[in-house]
């Protein structure tokens, strides 16, 4: 996967884990819960997509 496709995933997932952590703040406690749970995990895809763009960069170092 090229930078370009991480960064464009890696803005995707911000889009995505701010609309949720909005969401979060209305609604019953179950759906606030729910929204919160969700940007938890696209916290965890977000430093998934830190990391490997780390050792992309990383490859490309040493074989450059």
């Amino acid at each position: 996967m090229s930078d370009d496709k991480l960064a464009e995933l890696k803005e995707q997932v911000d889009i995505m884990r701010a609309s949720a952590f909005y969401e979060s703040k209305f609604g019953s406690q179950e759906h606030q819960f729910q929204m919160q749970a969700m940007v938890s995990a696209y916290d965890v895809c977000l430093n998934l997509i830190k990391e490997t763009t780390d050792e992309i960069r990383s490859i490309k170092k040493k074989v450059a």
